[in-house]
């Protein structure tokens, strides 16, 4: 539909800040005050990694893993990778080497739970993940860990990517549709 990039361009400025409507993200929420909560880092074979939980809105959490290189410093690259529709969730073996193997060549992983999906279930009931605002708080819970990752020193915030499988893939599409700040989107096993 589009021969030239100025007219692809313009589409997208067209369409972009209908995403964020049609996601009930315009205006974008006021960031909690609160700071994130992070576990002791855990040294292992080539790489670290803490837990962490963001406030996205007053008492409503996003949970993920941060994977960083051990001896590699910064500026260093940042992967975010939201898990899909697995038992486990980001827990699962392939999903932690995956992540362990992104820290290893150089770059920041985060491994993060959709919306009533994985930890976030010791918040909200699983068909909660079904309900309509479901992608919408997914959608800030992505924003909200972007920007805490961009906002680390370590950070270079040239390079940053995404890739997600399942429904992890669907949110990859649309997280790289919403958001400047990601400029390589891999989604798999998605759509």
């Amino acid at each position: 539909l589009y021969h030239d990039k100025i007219s692809r361009e313009q589409r997208k400025a067209l369409l972009k800040p209908l995403l964020y409507e049609a996601q009930r993200l315009s205006p974008l929420p006021a960031k909690p005050s609160s700071k994130p909560i992070l576990t002791p880092k855990r040294v292992m074979d080539g790489y670290t990694v803490e837990n962490i939980a963001i406030e996205i809105l007053p008492g409503l959490y996003v949970n993920g893993s941060i994977y960083k290189p051990l001896k590699i410093k910064g500026p260093l690259p940042v992967v975010l990778s939201p898990d899909g529709h697995w038992a486990q969730q980001r827990y699962r073996k392939d999903a932690q080497i995956r992540c362990a193997m992104i820290a290893r060549m150089g770059a920041m992983a985060v491994s993060y739970d959709l919306f009533a999906w994985g930890e976030s279930l010791l918040q909200f009931k699983s068909e909660d993940h079904r309900r309509s605002l479901a992608q919408t708080i997914q959608t800030l819970g992505g924003i909200r860990i972007l920007d805490y990752m961009i906002s680390l020193k370590e950070t270079d915030k040239s390079r940053v990517g995404i890739s997600g499988g399942s429904g992890g893939g669907s949110h990859t599409v649309l997280m790289a549709a919403m958001d400047e700040r990601i400029k390589l989107s891999v989604p798999v096993v998605s759509l």
